[in-house]
């Protein structure tokens, strides 16, 4: 029996908003423990090992998720999703006090493993939220509900980021005391998380739940590996891009900034800024460009931008300019086009989905920031070429408008995949899927 209301909004769906409100607040405080301690991992590494190491620090993190992703597998087989997230939680939190304690005195090396710790804890622990977010919802759900969760991760970013900066500007408090802090927010997460169990928010929607442990036929398996090679090639051609304008980014702060504090300080401000913006973004256009050209018209708009920042910059290569195109990028990825990429993902088999997400998502971005970290050491170090910083952006104009016709072409495969289990929205069929 139907239960949709005169205005084709579903009571399930209604029923999902305090599910969505109270995923938003754990998001928010995933990512303000992720930015108290990334704002210190990246001082941290400037300090001590200096940004030439970054394409290093980038490739080790690859290899290591290399390794990491059969492991991650093999125990999410073993283990229940929850078991194996407050698993994950609970060795973040080992993680990042064994690294508080030796980052008093830090060598090159302990800076390097430590930046690469925290960019594959993020990883991992905010691709199991998504993972688990989208066993919650439906496509049409997911539309209404989406913008408001990613909205709780940039307020977190903003929380996160001015935490930062009052507890060692006002505070007293130094670079790795922020690990102390990270610490308590990682613990918060668990509990909150645990608490949501225990009332049976996060079950699996029935319409999603009762197909889970089936395996999908073989001609549809063919046809989500067909479309899932097209997303991989989206979503990859975005993190090839990353690389090239953290480079030039970190590069800048790095010549601009001596103290780590005062650096430590600035690179939580530029933070503050990514979270701002982009929770502007997903508050005023968010949704609207979802429904009005669906989900790869928001991935769309994030080559774009970067395409003009990046003009920009081989225009007046300095770090104001430097700033802003890391700002729009980052606010970009994290508001309009971190909802579009998990859009694409809703309408598949939910035994693909938590397979492909855990290639792509986690291992997949790693590979193909290794590519764009031996390609900037192949131009800076080996061959001297490009001749300056700005050059690089030749390399992200020509990967933006491969990775903007890539987005074009994929269109007609998205839109082949929503009659599955797109089931409400009314008026909302997308023009670009």
């Amino acid at each position: 029996m139907s239960t949709d209301s005169p205005e084709g909004v579903s009571l399930a769906e209604h029923r999902k908003g305090p599910v969505a409100l109270l995923l938003a607040v754990n998001l928010l405080l995933i990512i303000a423990g992720y930015y108290t301690v990334k704002t210190a991992s990246r001082s941290i590494v400037l300090e001590d090992a200096g940004s030439e190491m970054l394409p290093y620090i980038w490739i080790g993190s690859a290899l290591t998720m290399l390794l990491l992703v059969p492991l991650y597998q093999a125990a999410a087989r073993r283990l229940s999703r929850f078991s194996l997230l407050f698993s994950t939680l609970a060795l973040s939190v080992v993680a990042i006090l064994v690294f508080w304690f030796r980052l008093k005195t830090p060598t090159i090396n302990e800076a390097a493993l430590f930046y690469g710790l925290c960019d594959i804890m993020s990883v991992v622990i905010v691709e199991q939220f998504w993972s688990l977010t989208n066993s919650i919802f439906l496509v049409g759900q997911a539309r209404r509900w989406y913008w408001a969760i990613g909205s709780g991760g940039l307020l977190g970013g903003i929380a996160g980021s001015l935490l930062a900066v009052w507890l060692i500007s006002e505070a007293g408090m130094t670079t790795t005391d922020l690990l102390l802090v990270a610490v308590a927010i990682v613990s918060a997460i668990g509990f909150a998380t645990a608490g949501m169990v225990a009332r049976g928010m996060l079950r699996p929607s029935e319409a999603a739940a009762a197909p889970a442990d089936v395996a999908p036929d073989e001609s549809t398996s063919a046809r989500e590996k067909s479309y899932l090679l097209l997303v991989a090639i989206i979503l990859l051609l975005a993190q090839l891009v990353s690389p090239f304008i953290e480079y030039q980014f970190m590069t800048l702060v790095g010549d601009r900034f001596a103290d780590q504090d005062e650096r430590t300080v600035y690179l939580s401000s530029v933070f503050a800024w990514i979270s701002g913006v982009a929770l502007l973004i997903n508050l005023s256009m968010t949704s609207w460009v979802h429904r009005r050209f669906g989900a790869l018209g928001g991935l769309l708009v994030r080559p774009l931008v970067i395409i003009a920042g990046s003009a920009a910059f081989l225009a007046a290569p300095v770090l104001n300019v430097a700033a802003v195109l890391r700002v729009m990028d980052k606010a970009l990825a994290y508001s309009i086009n971190r909802a579009s990429r998990e859009l694409l993902y809703v309408p598949m088999h939910p035994s693909t989905v938590y397979d492909a997400k855990a290639w792509i998502d986690m291992l997949g971005f790693r590979v193909f920031k290794v590519f764009g970290s031996f390609v900037i050491l192949l131009l800076t170090v080996h061959i001297h070429l490009p001749a300056s910083l700005a050059e690089l952006s030749l390399i992200v104009l020509a990967a933006c408008l491969l990775w903007a016709a890539v987005i074009l072409r994929v269109r007609r495969r998205f839109s082949a995949m929503l009659p599955t289990q797109l089931c409400d929205m009314p008026g909302a069929q997308p023009r670009f899927g």
